[in-house]
């Protein structure tokens, strides 16, 4: 017996539907999520019923540009990329990312081909997307090198400081960080690096350092050394007059423990590996604890020579030539105090 009084199914051939039965689904919504399912058109202006928007927070916009980087393809989020590169940023608004079907950047077909090293992006792209993971950065200099290349050509400040912290904790010598200064116009780079060409055994510049810079910068650089050195050479050479106080009662030997003194602290500054500068003899002749007879002219002597800027002149010098070297560099008005 049926359950109810209605007709039967027949799986065969089942009853033809009324026409309420092609009236489609009311919206149905779900709770708690926001969203809306409708299987209704969307209302049109004209009706009434208010313009159809897209929302201002869930609607993401982010299109995707694909990029050859030599045999490489590579599809990016171009807005990720534009909002920290105004290069980017321009690929973005002159119609890079394609408004018509086709265009270019749109498939691996018709990309955008770049003329960067493959090992440039597959640093940078982890940069952009690492969202401050360790694991993504650079772990040698070589690709911190790199890093900085790609991000000074794409206006990546960002990007660019944090490469220059890193290589500053590496072991880049003096002609590659003032050439690298140069060619990315990194002003604080220039001061130090000139101060140590200027002040470091010539020695220790290797084929490839006289490679990165020009003839008159290294033209510059030897002249400001013979400088240095010929001044230092004085100070050795000629010892300053000892300034006797009133009750010295031996001058001659005051003299001779004076110029013995003086001419062994002064051989520090011809140290085959680390020469000192004027600042530190300095330092080492006022701290000289002197006693007994010729104590009491040594220190008027040494204030003597503070007061002449005698010890310092090698450095004065070396800020003059530093300074010079720097305007012949393509710098004015920067910071070049050394790194001391």
């Amino acid at each position: 017996m049926p359950l109810n009084d209605g007709p039967e199914w027949n799986p065969i051939n089942p009853p033809e539907h009324s026409p309420s039965h092609n009236i489609p689904f009311p919206n149905t919504s779900f709770p708690g999520t926001g969203y809306i399912l409708s299987q209704t058109a969307s209302p049109m202006t004209s009706s009434g019923n208010p313009a159809v928007q897209r929302h201002p927070c869930y609607y993401i916009e982010n299109p995707i540009l694909i990029f050859r980087v030599e045999n490489m393809l590579f599809k990016v989020a171009i807005k990720q990329f534009a909002n920290i590169s105004p290069v980017f940023k321009d690929l973005m608004d002159l119609g890079g990312s394609g408004s018509h079907e086709g265009g270019e950047g749109l498939s691996d077909d018709n990309p955008i081909v770049t003329h960067d090293s493959l090992r440039s992006w597959e640093l940078f792209v982890p940069w952009v997307e690492r969202e401050n993971d360790p694991k993504m950065k650079p772990d040698t200099c070589g690709d911190w090198l790199e890093l900085l290349a790609f991000a000074h050509k794409y206006q990546v400040k960002d990007c660019v400081n944090e490469c220059i912290a890193s290589l500053n904790a590496l072991n880049l010598s003096p002609a590659h960080r003032l050439s690298l200064a140069m060619q990315m116009d990194i002003a604080q780079w220039v001061g130090a690096a000139i101060w140590d060409l200027l002040t470091m055994p010539q020695r220790n510049m290797t084929l490839e350092d006289y490679r990165r810079l020009s003839i008159e910068i290294l033209f510059n650089v030897h002249q400001g050394r013979d400088k240095i050195l010929i001044w230092n050479s004085t100070l050795l050479c000629n010892v300053f007059p000892v300034q006797h106080g009133p009750d010295c009662i031996e001058r001659t030997r005051c003299e001779r423990s004076w110029k013995a003194a003086y001419t062994d602290i002064m051989r520090a500054k011809f140290h085959p590996d680390k020469p000192m500068g004027g600042a530190e003899i300095l330092l080492i002749l006022e701290h000289s604890y002197i006693t007994g007879m010729g104590q009491f002219c040594f220190s008027r002597t040494i204030e003597e020579l503070k007061g002449k800027n005698s010890v310092l002149r090698d450095e004065t010098i070396a800020e003059e030539e530093k300074l010079a070297i720097a305007q012949l560099c393509g710098f004015d008005a920067i910071d070049l105090t050394p790194f001391l």
